[in-house]
């Protein structure tokens, strides 16, 4: 488990109670068939992905994304169930500490914004109209992953934390 204090640079910390919206950049080492809560069995071919979720309650950004972090949870969120498999890992996390909800302004840009994303149907979006949170980027370089995703939430006031040094 990575430590949520390696999260973040001194001079990024008051987001310890900040609410908002993230994204989580998730590397899929192999491809892996999972039973996703009550959407069933779905299919994760080797690759990036990304994820768009909130955190409004106690807590706030940073206890959403430690729990994400966590091995060992209660599997609850349909993220839940793709981050608990062994060949699913969480490489990088954009942090967006803003009081308006913006997860479904941001999934749904990314959607219409880059031939190169690919929505998994109804994964993580039960509570509201969008197609899907998880969407597969169809990139095999993460440098290009970051660029991609990045270049599409560049407008948003956002925190950017990479946990690998190998941008391969």
């Amino acid at each position: 488990m990575t430590s949520i204090q390696t999260l973040f640079s001194s001079s990024n910390l008051h987001l310890s109670n900040a609410s908002g919206t993230y994204v989580i950049f998730i590397d899929v080492s192999k491809e892996i068939l999972l039973k996703i809560g009550s959407l069933g069995e779905m299919k994760f071919s080797k690759g990036y992905y990304i994820y768009i979720g909130s955190a409004f309650g106690p807590g706030g950004l940073v206890k959403r994304v430690e729990r994400h972090l966590r091995n060992e949870k209660k599997l609850f969120w349909h993220i839940d169930y793709l981050l608990n498999s062994s060949s699913a890992k969480i490489i990088a996390v954009a942090w967006i500490a803003d009081r308006q909800k913006l997860e479904c302004i941001i999934s749904q840009e990314i959607d219409k914004s880059s031939p190169l994303v690919k929505s998994l149907l109804h994964f993580g979006s039960s509570d509201c109209k969008c197609t899907s949170h998880l969407k597969q980027i169809k990139t095999k370089l993460r440098r290009d992953f970051y660029k991609v995703i990045l270049s599409m939430i560049e407008p948003y006031d956002m925190i950017f934390e990479d946990f690998t040094n190998n941008l391969s």
